[in-house]
């Protein structure tokens, strides 16, 4: 069994009628798949049309290098038979550390010969044309075996694309910034205990490790292993990457931001293009808010309106910034030290039987520990941030959606408590 991540190429290789369309219709969205025959019909207004193949083959490499730069899947629906054709794209996957996946065509030659026929081609064209492609295959088969990829064959490999389903077992993990020891131990905990992890945001700045923390986090959320929140932090890093790498960026920008920026000013432009398609890979398949049964995790607080959206990549306000910045106390809202001074008036507003989970504000600044708050109706909110990178230590709840149990979980950088 291979599992097709969000952020790979996938690339079809076989003859001409081996079935190469029809499996790529069933397994991906349209959006995806890239194919001559359609960049045909789109620019010239037939699919047959092979007068202008260059102009073709330049638009499918374009499309693909954008999908893979902005962190998506690309699927090529073309014969790929020559190393030639498939070199191309393992560079690009390789440029942008995507996976990269072949997957072989095999079928009997009477049925090829049998969809040829039905497409009007005459049978001695028909046979000359699978010969002659058959050949071209055979003598670049062994240079498809040597190329850094998974090379598969679509009738006897299962292909799983998307998300596995790992049940109501889940990890949700506090506020990272930047600590990659603690993450990688939370990581090894989901992994052992078969649960999906939920990032509950804020995985950079503070901490020394931000950009490993990323890779971390886009290794887990591209595979399906986990959900990704978007923090605030998340937020302001993806602000001032869009400004042209800060060049154009006219925010404040805190000495916890600049730990993650130093990172990234530090990469050389190879390193920078991995990074950004990594980056993207986790701001496409980010959420603001997500639900399972009746328990929902965002980053710093929740609203009623949230219930009923069920998983949203961006809310709209005044729900979206509840979620990145929680609440404030609007007649004070900013304490000596200068950050804002959070209340909790929306706990109240949680419904019965009802779970929400956070991370952002650290809460226990003395013991370090997971924060259970409790309406009188019985929804209860669980805070997640205990000060990681700032003086405390990672934490996270290990949780079943369905059976209502709770764990807390401590990583602590030196020694697990």
């Amino acid at each position: 069994m291979v599992h097709i991540c969000s952020h790979s190429l996938v690339v079809l290789v076989g003859t001409v009628a081996s079935g190469k369309s029809e499996w790529a219709r069933v397994r991906f969205s349209p959006w995806e798949t890239v194919s001559p025959e359609k960049i045909r019909q789109e620019l010239f207004g037939r699919s047959d049309n092979l007068e202008n193949d260059t102009v073709v083959w330049n638009e499918i490499y374009r499309r693909v290098d954008s999908k893979l730069a902005n962190g998506s899947r690309a699927v090529v629906d073309a014969t790929n038979l020559k190393h030639s054709d498939r070199e191309p794209f393992v560079h690009m996957a390789q440029m942008y550390g995507a996976q990269l996946v072949f997957v072989l065509f095999e079928r009997s030659t009477e049925r090829r010969q049998a969809a040829l026929l039905s497409r009007g081609l005459t049978r001695a064209y028909a046979e000359t044309l699978i010969s002659k492609q058959e050949q071209t295959l055979s003598a670049s088969r062994k240079q498809l075996m040597r190329v850094p990829a998974e090379v598969v064959n679509s009738n006897n490999v299962e292909l799983v694309v998307g998300s596995p389903q790992l049940g109501s077992n889940l990890l949700a993990v506090g506020d990272v910034h930047g600590d990659f020891v603690g993450m990688q131990r939370a990581v090894a905990m989901a992994k052992a205990e078969q649960r999906q992890i939920v990032w509950l945001g804020d995985i950079v700045d503070y901490g020394p490790n931000n950009l490993k923390c990323v890779k971390l986090a886009y290794q887990t959320v591209a595979s399906g292993q986990a959900v990704i929140i978007w923090g605030n932090h998340e937020r302001k890093i993806g602000q001032w990457i869009k400004s042209n790498w800060g060049q154009n960026y006219r925010g404040r920008l805190s000495e916890a931001n600049w730990a993650t920026i130093r990172e990234i000013e530090s990469l050389n432009p190879q390193q920078r293009a991995k990074f950004l398609a990594a980056w993207k890979t986790l701001e496409n398949n980010s959420q603001q808010c997500w639900r399972k049964h009746n328990w929902l995790f965002t980053h710093g607080a929740a609203t009623p309106e949230m219930w009923h959206i069920n998983n949203s990549h961006r809310l709209g306000n005044p729900d979206g910034e509840m979620a990145f910045f929680g609440q404030t106390d609007r007649k004070d809202p900013i304490r000596k030290d200068g950050y804002p001074n959070r209340i909790w008036d929306w706990v109240n507003l949680v419904p019965s039987a009802h779970n929400v989970v956070v991370g952002h504000d650290w809460v226990d600044r003395q013991d370090c520990r997971v924060v259970t708050k409790t309406n009188p109706d019985g929804g209860r909110v669980f805070c997640v941030d205990t000060g990681n990178s700032k003086g405390g230590r990672l934490a996270a709840l290990a949780i079943n959606t369905q059976d209502q149990t709770v764990e807390e979980r401590y990583f602590d950088t030196d020694v697990d408590r």
